[in-house]
């Protein structure tokens, strides 16, 4: 599967920055969608901890977007 580069939106910036503060669960359907571009882009790694809930965390690549997101 090829690289993907995203131009980040302002919700996806502001999800990567709420996630680089260390893994977070979210449970139901509450913010799986603004993520899903971030997972399919390997910005954002999931891991399913049952079946409602996931656990989301920031890839070093997701780092570096959002750095370069950040710096303009």
């Amino acid at each position: 599967m090829p690289l993907i580069v995203l131009k980040l939106t302002i919700e996806e910036t502001r999800l990567l920055r709420e996630l680089c503060d260390g893994v977070h669960s979210i449970c139901g359907n509450k913010r799986h969608i603004g993520l899903s571009r971030l997972v399919d882009a390997k910005y954002v790694e999931s891991r399913a901890i049952n079946f409602d809930a996931v656990l989301y965390t920031v890839t070093a690549l997701g780092r570096r977007a959002l750095a370069a997101t950040e710096a303009g």
